[in-house]
């Protein structure tokens, strides 16, 4: 995930937490408990973005100056390829050259 994204989840995030604080008019609370369902999930949902785009977003520019790499960046030597299906055939060399059925 890019930077770019990370950050715009932790402001979509913030902005959803904030809606019901900024907007009570459209939350109006319930008559038996003075709760409302969408100011709830709206608050739990902002809270989930903001902390997965601010932890995407710290993992992201601390990692640079930590000197870690992501995996994919890291040198490393390619893994054997492994072809177990030519291991019934003889090798190039003892083959010959094939001759084409005219």
């Amino acid at each position: 995930m890019k930077s770019s994204d990370a950050l715009g989840f932790l402001v979509l995030g913030l902005v959803l937490g904030a809606a019901p604080i900024a907007f009570p008019e459209f939350f109006p609370p319930n008559a038996r408990d003075g709760s409302n369902a969408s100011a709830l999930w709206l608050g739990l949902m902002g809270g989930v973005n903001a902390v997965l785009g601010g932890a995407l977003l710290a993992t992201g520019q601390l990692r640079p100056w930590l000197g870690r790499r992501p995996a994919a960046e890291r040198a490393e030597e390619p893994a054997p390829v492994l072809r177990p299906a030519l291991d019934g055939y003889p090798p190039a060399e003892e083959a010959g050259p094939r001759r084409l059925a005219a």
